[in-house]
């Protein structure tokens, strides 16, 4: 395939084909440099659907790029639709490049599980594809399909209340006021004991930690505006360039993506898979939080996740 060099206004890079959360700022700090200094890199791939270029693989180059203010980049193109850029994007990285997470992997199976045609192929299939063992997409699959069989549970329950008649309402009325007079009423307490809540593996956390895991998105919030700020420096810079001349944007850049990797190793992301969230002080996992951050969570071993 010969590389075709586009605009990098012509490049869509948001339409859902990075599973990733976000490119590394460390990493795309490094690559702007090399580019910089004239090293040259392998084309990103983009899919051509006859009006848009869609972007699948090679994020941290083109944001390397726009951040050196190249006007164009090169590029491999397939004639295809977004779909089809989507489908590609869940194989990207995974022989090369920066490696995958194990949540990005979940969010790519997911995906593809849930996706008409991948939907109904083999978990070998579907494992090929994203570079991952077919034993890890059969239990996520699994795993999946609890939650489905959960959901239906309680939608079945809620169909059986709503089809019944005034009739039978009226009969079951009257048959309960003789048992009770007054009916129990649900208290905030019981409330908060019914609540159900998922960690970032599709795992139920335990009753005493939902707290923790909500409180969450103080630290998320903390993170988006971290990442406000890189982008209304940059774009001043760009606006107003000699106030800015002693400043090493390079440096700043930097320094911000190290406070979000901080930021984010504090987020709960998982239920302890050795003590199961007990707070158990023995607990050399998770040290007697009851929970994991990302990166000591893809530290544990497959068998104990």
């Amino acid at each position: 395939m010969k590389p075709t060099q586009l605009p990098l206004t012509k490049i869509s890079y948001n339409q859902g084909t990075q599973f990733r959360k976000d490119v590394d700022p460390k990493v795309q700090e490094e690559y702007a440099a090399l580019m910089q200094e004239g090293v040259k890199f392998p084309p990103i791939d983009v899919v051509f659907d006859g009006q848009h270029y869609y972007l699948w693989d090679g994020f941290t180059r083109y944001f390397a790029a726009t951040e050196i203010d190249a006007k164009t980049i090169a590029c491999n193109v397939t004639k295809g639709s977004l779909r089809d850029a989507q489908i590609l994007a869940c194989s990207a990285n995974k022989t090369n490049g920066q490696p995958r997470s194990s949540q990005t992997k979940r969010h790519i199976i997911e995906f593809l599980l849930a996706d008409e045609v991948w939907g109904k192929k083999t978990h070998e299939e579907i494992a090929s594809h994203v570079g991952v063992t077919h034993s890890y997409v059969s239990r996520i699959a699994k795993e999946i399909t609890r939650v489905e069989k959960s959901d239906i549970c309680t939608s079945t329950d809620i169909s059986v209340r709503d089809s019944v008649t005034p009739e039978m309402s009226k009969k079951t009325s009257i048959s309960h006021q003789k048992q009770r007079k007054t009916p129990p009423q649900r208290t905030k307490q019981d409330k908060q004991e019914n609540k159900l809540l998922l960690d970032k593996t599709g795992k139920s956390v335990p009753k005493h930690l939902i707290p923790v895991f909500e409180r969450s998105v103080t630290i998320k919030g903390f993170v988006n505006e971290l990442h406000d700020l890189h982008d209304r420096v940059k774009q001043s810079i760009k606006t107003d360039p000699l106030l800015w001349h002693f400043f090493v944007s390079t440096s700043f850049s930097t320094d911000i993506g190290n406070l979000k990797r901080q930021l984010k190793a504090a987020l709960p992301h998982a239920v302890c898979g050795y003590c199961g969230g007990s707070h158990s002080e023995n607990c050399k996992t998770c040290k007697g939080s009851g929970f994991l951050n990302e990166l000591r969570w893809n530290t544990v071993p497959e068998e104990m996740k």
